[in-house]
């Protein structure tokens, strides 16, 4: 099974990506939406797992957080991942980044090192794919000049692993097992 850890987003993520979208299509016609079924932060891409590293990743994950403190994540800017000098991606994410959720990412890293098949080292930089660019129409003209857009705000309450069920279009998230926080409060950052 091919596996993530995440952050699932609040179900106003769809409506927010709906106000969203004007701003997003205008900046390129090869650009397009992503569902908002789609949407989450990952905090670490696992790939292939058996059912008994399944099984593992969710105890490990059960204490390993059972102390980890949960936070509120506001993403409130644009950004894009580059390939090959030309944009792919488009994401929005926070300004800054609470030390919660430093440490939440942290402590998932810590404790998954050894499952699955990720081996990166970049920082964390927690982000929401919104848009993706199509390879197929004009390539979007440089630099990209990214507009603001209304912030989000996302409660870091609960880590969900998700299985990522490829296919012939978008893939599908199903999740398999969640953790909540410890002491998160509505509204409290």
């Amino acid at each position: 099974m091919r596996a993530f850890v995440a952050i699932p987003l609040p179900d106003v993520f769809g409506s927010w990506l709906a106000v969203q979208r004007p701003v997003l299509v205008a900046l390129s016609d090869s650009l397009r939406v992503v569902p908002p079924a789609s949407g989450h932060i990952t905090l670490r891409f696992l790939g292939d797992l058996s059912a008994v590293d399944l099984s593992s990743v969710m105890e490990r994950l059960r204490t390993s957080l059972a102390s980890q403190t949960g936070t509120t994540l506001v993403l409130s800017r644009l950004g894009a991942f580059y390939r090959q000098g030309y944009p792919s991606i488009l994401w929005v994410g926070p300004a800054s980044i609470p030390a919660e959720m430093q440490a939440l990412a942290s402590a998932v890293t810590t404790v998954l090192t050894g499952l699955g098949s990720n081996r990166r080292l970049e920082p964390f930089m927690p982000h929401v794919t919104i848009a993706r660019f199509n390879g197929h129409g004009p390539k979007p003209s440089l630099p990209l000049l990214l507009p603001p857009v209304q912030p989000l705000v996302v409660p870091v309450s609960k880590v969900v692993l998700y299985e990522s069920v490829l296919g012939t279009g978008t893939p599908t998230y199903i999740p398999q097992g969640a953790v909540e926080l410890a002491g998160f409060v509505e509204g409290k950052d």
